[in-house]
């Protein structure tokens, strides 16, 4: 069993004894319609003092105030807008994130709206649970991103000691530079650079966001030149790999260690960090 992350493979009845166990830097992960409530605080208040981390993936089940339970207990909640719509709830739960140490990550499905419209959440009010702490997570993969609104979201999420996290798909612009002036960090394949103009801005945009106190994230998705790979991999970027070399002759596999010797911070990405959202 991987000690960065434990998956909830176990049985109901056989996890409890199974955390009693676990202690140190290990991750265990429970999806909210998976178990009941009061077994999630038993759990909660067996693995805490073990140094235990906690995911809880919210689908809908528990009502704010359970959460806030949870959260406050040492739970790190994951939710989204199509799940967790109401400003208020989500403050209280952002207070008592902010009591028992833990985060909130909200991935951002929905289009980011400018005005109060049913079943949305405003761009103003995605801002401002920003600077009560909210970590916000959006993609463009289905729908397109305007950057003006994220770097809205970004700046008062900087205020409130969180992060805009940023899954870009397709060609970057000069425009992304000045996004990661706003303390954004950027998630992008390989895919998005097809020229060596397109490795320097990616090295501008780490460089901008690294100032800001964030980063950016490169996923090799395909093949990649020894000189692009090592530009990337000696600058601060993080550089995960989806397939990497596994020949110790090869002479990518220094270049492979290295990567894997940055750690990429949890609060970075949602859930996995081998998959760009």
């Amino acid at each position: 069993m991987e000690k960065e992350e434990v998956e909830n493979e176990l049985e109901q009845d056989d996890q409890q004894s199974s955390v009693e166990k676990f202690s140190g830097k290990i991750d265990l992960t429970f999806r909210d319609d998976q178990h009941d409530y009061d077994w999630l605080l038993d759990v909660l208040r067996g693995g805490k003092p073990r140094g235990v981390r906690f995911r809880l993936v919210d689908s809908g089940k528990f009502e704010g105030h359970q959460l806030e339970k949870m959260v406050g207990m040492g739970a790190d909640l994951y939710t989204s807008d199509r799940v967790r719509k109401d400003v208020l709830e989500l403050e209280f739960i952002l207070k008592a994130a902010k009591s028992g140490g833990t985060t909130a990550a909200f991935l951002l499905q929905n289009e980011i709206v400018s005005e109060e419209k049913h079943g949305f959440i405003p761009l103003a009010s995605l801002a401002h649970l920003g600077r009560h702490g909210l970590f916000v997570h959006v993609s463009n993969r289905e729908k397109d991103r305007n950057l003006a609104d994220l770097s809205q979201i970004a700046v008062e999420c900087r205020k409130g000691f969180s992060r805009l996290i940023y899954y870009h798909h397709g060609r970057m612009t000069p425009e992304f530079v000045g996004l990661a002036k706003e303390g954004i960090w950027i998630h992008v394949s390989n895919k998005s650079i097809q020229s060596e103009d397109d490795l320097f801005l990616f090295l501008d945009m780490t460089e901008a966001a690294r100032m800001s106190g964030a980063n950016c994230v490169l996923y090799v998705e395909k093949e990649m030149s020894f000189s692009s790979l090592h530009e990337a991999i000696k600058s601060p970027a993080l550089v995960l790999f989806k397939t990497a070399p596994v020949d110790f002759k090869s002479p990518f596999k220094p270049l492979v260690d290295e990567a894997k010797s940055k750690h990429l911070d949890y609060r970075a990405f949602y859930l996995y960090s081998t998959f760009l959202l």
